[in-house]
């Protein structure tokens, strides 16, 4: 876990740099849709902010809300298959850093990610009974930004991923959101590492 955060913060000390080795014309700003969070009864997008100054990185704001898992998404791990269990994503928010091979903004790039959320969970053998956790996602991924139409604005953005979670031992809210994973006398299994891929759609002006 150190040695993720230790990289996230590495990149984004190149950035700045690399902010000050460079000259661009003008800042970009970028709003992006995320379909899949749609598809799973929620909602999700980025924000993303290109300095001028720099001819390489994208840095942005990631949320989603109220996305409910599919089983395929609940049973990574096998130990959750066949034991009534839901997830929902109650609400996150990260931070995430993107540098283009290329120029910004503009054909293929890598990133990383860092981001929190709450979970609740609910299992159908305890219908009366929840509970919420907090947890953090440290990923790494890449992907290819295109612009279909010739004005350079619209852009689809596929990408894929993977990213190590962890729960959070501490919290704001004692009484409400706790460590653990339990609901009744059953625990659920949350996989470390978590695959995702997607494509945006996005808006550069």
């Amino acid at each position: 876990m150190r040695n993720s955060v230790f990289l996230i913060w590495t990149l984004l000390l190149i950035g700045i740099i690399d902010l000050h080795a460079q000259e661009k014309d003008r800042h970009e700003f970028l709003v992006e849709a995320d379909p899949l969070p749609f598809i799973m009864g929620g909602v999700g997008g980025h924000f993303g902010w290109s300095p001028k100054k720099s001819e390489h990185f994208t840095f942005g704001l990631a949320f989603i809300a109220q996305i409910k898992y599919p089983d395929a998404f609940i049973e990574i791990d096998s130990r959750n298959k066949n034991m009534g269990w839901g997830v929902q994503i109650n609400q996150g928010m990260g931070l995430w850093t993107h540098y283009y091979f290329r120029e910004k903004n503009n054909g293929w790039f890598a990133g990383l990610q860092l981001f929190t959320q709450e979970m609740e969970l609910t299992d159908e053998s305890f219908p009366e009974e929840t509970d919420r956790t907090n947890t953090v996602l440290i990923a790494v991924q890449g992907g290819y930004l295109w612009y279909p139409l010739k004005k350079q604005s619209f852009y689809l953005r596929p990408w894929a991923g993977i990213g190590y979670q962890s729960v959070i031992t501490g919290t704001i809210e004692p009484d409400k959101v706790d460590p653990d994973l339990n609901v009744g006398n059953l625990e659920y299994h949350l996989t470390p590492l978590m695959p995702f891929a997607t494509v945006h759609l996005g808006y550069r002006f």
